[in-house]
């Protein structure tokens, strides 16, 4: 009876510790990822009527597309391990009625990213010294 007892209970800790492991290694990509912003330099991001809500979308040929709430952005990227350097970022000139001082904002933000963090699905963009420019959390798309 106890090598039995000692058998579950041996199987059962195997059981448990994979599945945690499991658990803590599941981060969304990086590239074809539709990243939603939540914050930008430490300020909640918000979503004016009838405007797409900021995001980025980075592809495997080193683009990156998205939105800045107000108008469409694009730009090229480079990926050098947990580096990330965005380039020629362009946007589209609406005239917004609201959220033009947020999308003003994220557009003079993204370009200063030099790296990059995901855990979970959440993404974090840091400057050069390492502060958060940006945060996103991963979006599922139909």
């Amino acid at each position: 009876m106890k090598k039995i007892s000692g058998l579950f209970l041996a199987i059962s800790f195997i059981g448990l510790t994979s599945c945690t492991a499991m658990n803590t290694t599941n981060n969304s990509p990086l590239i074809n990822t539709y990243w939603k912003l939540t914050e930008i330099k430490g300020t909640g991001v918000s979503v004016s009527d009838n405007q797409r809500e900021p995001h980025i979308l980075l592809n495997s040929e080193q683009r990156v597309a998205g939105s800045d709430g107000c108008n469409r952005i694009m730009a090229g990227y480079t990926l050098k391990g947990e580096n990330l350097q965005f380039s020629q970022m362009a946007s589209t000139r609406m005239a917004c009625m609201q959220g033009a001082e947020q999308a003003n904002l994220i557009g003079a933000s993204l370009p200063q990213t030099a790296a990059y963090k995901i855990t979970g699905d959440h993404l974090e963009l840091r400057d050069n010294t390492g502060a958060v420019i940006a945060r996103f959390t991963a979006v599922a798309l139909p």
